[in-house]
């Protein structure tokens, strides 16, 4: 059977902390966990887990730490955590039956899941690489949003990682960080310029991130996944400036790239929808409906491929008095998130209608 060591980097993780290690000693052989610089109660939990907890300067660069933190780790394979990771009992029990299958795998993938919605039910996820082979080629890259390259015979199990955050961090703090990095001369490449473009958008600098994502659009190597997600990202900024022409653009621009995503034919349907173009809005709405395909390693907003667009079309068809038809569409978004209150009224209200209808053509 394989050894697997978990390495983490901390900073005032009290929160969650003992959450996750409690999961984590059910299956990890050695804990590891690198300080960076806490002044709550992170390091008396994590020492009274495992004994080997280091101290690392903080030096506004995630990749140093997490190597610093793999430098350490003496078993067989090692899987990188954060302090807000959760594990169910289901995936510690699949961890702990991977360790006697593990071969000759090198990097293996994971699902992430990192939103949740009133079900419980993930509704954001995408694959990162989790766990590796303990030897020297596998070096954490970019100080920000840092990353393993892959290496050798690649592997996806579907054993998912869950990100509970509990408390909110600083939102500009990778801002700041890619602010320094160009203030002291670093050229992006094409993944730090999409990173860095996000980290515009999801902090309000709308002009800034489109400056940004346009010249991350012109490097003819960067990931196609990450394209489709700028042209999405685009459509938004130019949504909240009520530039709908070039917002749509945008969005159609993802299909020079691939087939349609769902995320980018729920943005189509919302516009239209806004314009009162139900027909439209309905077309692009049911050409989301699909299963999702995470193996692209896109990031992958679940609730684009079902519940959402089934909420939609069944509005729409509710505005073209087609009660039936609303009623149906929104069984099926019911179905995919059995608590959602928005569908639960929806549902009374076309039930409602249909009700009526009916004891009006009953009286005819």
């Amino acid at each position: 059977m394989k050894t697997i060591s978990v390495c983490m980097i901390v900073k005032d993780e009290e929160l969650t902390l003992e959450r996750l290690l409690k999961q984590v000693k059910q299956f990890a052989d050695e804990i590891i966990v690198v300080d960076t610089g806490s002044a709550d109660n992170t390091k008396s939990i994590a020492l009274t887990f495992t004994d080997k907890v280091f101290d690392f300067v903080w030096q506004d660069d995630f990749s140093l730490a997490r190597n610093y933190s793999f430098s350490k780790a003496t078993s067989d394979y090692i899987m990188w955590l954060d302090a807000d990771d959760f594990i169910t009992e289901e995936s510690i029990t699949a961890l702990q039956n991977l360790k006697e299958h593990l071969t000759n795998e090198d990097t293996i993938y994971l699902p992430y899941q990192i939103a949740f919605n009133e079900s419980g039910e993930c509704t954001f996820e995408y694959l990162r690489e989790r766990i590796v082979k303990n030897i020297p080629i596998f070096k954490w890259i970019d100080p920000i949003h840092e990353v393993l390259i892959p290496y050798g015979n690649l592997a996806t199990y579907n054993i998912a990682i869950q990100h509970r955050k509990i408390k909110q961090g600083d939102s500009e703090r990778n801002l700041k960080i890619y602010k320094k990095m160009l203030a002291n001369g670093k050229t992006l490449n094409a993944r730090q310029q999409f990173y860095y473009s996000n980290e515009l958008y999801y902090n309000g600098y709308f002009d800034d991130a489109i400056e940004n994502y346009n010249k991350f659009l012109k490097n003819e190597n960067a990931f196609v996944e990450n394209k489709i997600q700028a042209k999405i990202n685009l459509s938004k900024i130019y949504q909240s400036k009520n530039n709908l022409t070039q917002s749509k653009q945008s969005l159609f621009d993802t299909l020079l790239f691939d087939l349609p995503r769902s995320e980018a034919m729920c943005e189509l349907g919302h516009i239209y929808l806004n314009e009162k173009d139900y027909k439209k809005a309905i077309y692009y709405y049911k050409l989301a409906i699909q299963k999702p395909n995470i193996d692209t390693f896109a990031f992958v907003s679940l609730d684009c491929y079902n519940y959402i667009p089934n909420l939609q079309i069944g509005l729409c068809y509710y505005y073209l008095l087609d009660y039936e038809q609303a009623s149906k569409y929104n069984k099926q978004a019911l179905k995919a998130n059995k608590k959602s209150e928005i569908a639960k009224n929806n549902q009374k209200i076309y039930n409602r209608l249909i009700s009526e209808r009916q004891a009006q053509k009953s009286k005819r």
